[in-house]
């Protein structure tokens, strides 16, 4: 009996470990998985088996709790020693600021990227040049001017993040009167919300017995600190905020399971962080639906005669219907760029026969000579006229679609 008890454990720690294996190994088809989804996802199977037993719809009585979530919150984290918990999160905090904020600094160079926000925000370079260089090196110092294209329409949840730190470096500014916006107060922000979604998901574990605390920790240990994620937190791409609320969404989550009672306020906090995550970049937009699936599904700890049960359907519908509008709202360019990076940095160079996938997109073999480029290099065609009506005349995303599903072998890189 014991031993049917532990084997959703066993399974769960043991995919978990196969992942971490392969990650080390860098086995070549293994560094396209997005390993942050793929270890989240397994730690939530772990505890959607362990607590199962919590998915029935609650007593008719236990409603009250819905409208009280820091009694769920206290229920929820009662019991168990703090100790760990606090011990594993130190060392997560103190990593990630070391490399944040102590010089010389972890970062990310811009790849043409920044100017998505930079443009929104009015940032520019000290030099009096508008852009970073590409491919160059992490610029940590900025000047605050007017917003050169404040509705240039890329929306998204990381300008947050950027302009509650251009409020508080305004703040600052009066005090300091020089003007310069520091790209370290935003890494800094960036971590602060990191951690605190972390903090809530050690304090699900802390009635976990002691074994299963520490492989959680450890494992929370060593993928949160791992230069490849906290060197976003130092840039202006769009990345850290799909960290962040993708963290915050899982956390949202399994406080909602370990709950005692139904709480439609950890099922609402639930829904905003996934929009918020799905919103963070288009190619982030179709998670938002199958977030919102498993909201309902979260849901069904009420029957179907209660207003919270249809609250949640219409929080999940909500959720789908502005993933559809940050699609919408993308503006073409964007839109252009993704479609020439899928084709020529993604697909082209993982493939067997790159000349014969052009073929059957329509293209000209010759173009074969753009493999591994990206939309930003100077020897991108992007902006040629005669390339232009070539390329996107011949490629939508509908035939891109069509494309793998004829040739499911590219599905793996792209």
């Amino acid at each position: 009996m014991k031993m049917t008890a532990r084997w959703p454990w066993v399974m769960a720690l043991g995919l978990i470990g196969l992942v971490l294996a392969t990650r080390w190994l860098q086995w070549p088809l293994m560094r396209h998985v997005p390993w942050v989804l793929v270890i989240v996802a397994a730690l939530a199977f772990l505890f959607l088996v362990r607590l199962r037993q919590q998915w029935q719809p609650p007593p008719a009585d236990s409603l009250r709790w819905a409208s009280q979530p820091l009694l769920v919150l206290r229920a929820v984290t009662k019991g168990g020693s703090r100790g760990l918990e606090f011990l594993v999160f130190a060392l997560i905090a103190a990593a990630i600021l070391y490399q944040v904020l102590v010089p010389p600094v972890v970062g990310l160079a811009d790849n043409g990227d920044f100017r998505r926000m930079m443009d929104q925000t009015g940032l520019t370079l000290p030099t009096g040049e508008p852009y970073n260089k590409p491919f160059q090196f992490i610029d940590l110092r900025y000047v605050v001017d007017e917003p050169r294209a404040p509705d240039a329409g890329y929306m998204s949840s990381e300008l947050i993040f950027v302009n509650a730190a251009l409020m508080l470096n305004k703040l600052a500014s009066i005090a300091l009167t020089d003007g310069i916006f520091d790209l370290r107060l935003l890494g800094t922000l960036h971590a602060a919300a990191l951690l605190t979604s972390l903090l809530l998901v050690l304090s699900v574990t802390r009635s976990l017995p002691r074994l299963p605390r520490w492989i959680v920790g450890l494992l929370l240990l060593l993928v949160f600190t791992d230069v490849g994620y906290v060197a976003y937190l130092n840039s202006l791409y769009r990345v850290p905020a799909a960290l962040v609320f993708l963290t915050m969404t899982v956390a949202c989550a399994l406080l909602y399971i370990r709950a005692p009672k139904a709480n439609l306020g950890l099922l609402l906090a639930y829904f905003l962080a996934a929009t918020l995550f799905a919103c963070a970049k288009p190619q982030y937009i179709p998670h938002g639906f199958l977030l919102a699936a498993f909201g309902v599904l979260l849901s069904r700890r009420w029957d179907w005669r209660s207003y919270h049960r249809w609250a949640s359907l219409s929080m999940a519908a909500v959720v789908c219907l502005i993933a559809t509008g940050a699609y919408l709202v993308q503006p073409d360019p964007l839109r252009e760029i993704n479609l020439y990076n899928q084709v020529f940095t993604d697909l082209l160079p993982h493939s067997p026969a790159p000349e014969d996938d052009l073929a059957d997109l329509g293209l000209d073999r010759n173009l074969v000579r753009l493999a591994e480029t990206v939309a930003y290099h100077e020897e991108a065609p992007i902006n040629d006229p005669q390339f232009r009506e070539e390329f996107f005349g011949q490629v939508s995303y509908g035939s891109l679609l069509e494309f793998h599903l004829t040739h499911p072998g590219g599905l793996s890189v792209c």
